[in-house]
């Protein structure tokens, strides 16, 4: 008999959501000095779905994709 896998993802996912522009400036300092933190970014939950169910195949725990600002004004 397999055990339960454990849900660790979500969690991750979590604290990504709350704490997103920590994250990408204490992982990707060079990727977080040019987005716009002025403006809101946005989770794309529903999009990333779509993408990913063209490649799927099992099971995957998937990132998140997010819609950001650069500072010239143009989506990242």
């Amino acid at each position: 008999m397999s055990l339960p896998r454990a849900d660790l993802d979500s969690p991750w996912k979590e604290i990504l959501r709350a704490y997103f522009p920590q994250a990408m400036q204490f992982f990707f300092p060079n990727t977080a000095d040019f987005i716009d933190w002025s403006r809101s970014h946005e989770f794309l939950d529903k999009e990333f779905v779509q993408i990913a169910r063209d490649g799927e195949i099992g099971r995957r725990y998937a990132d998140q994709l997010v819609k950001v600002w650069r500072k010239d004004g143009e989506p990242l």
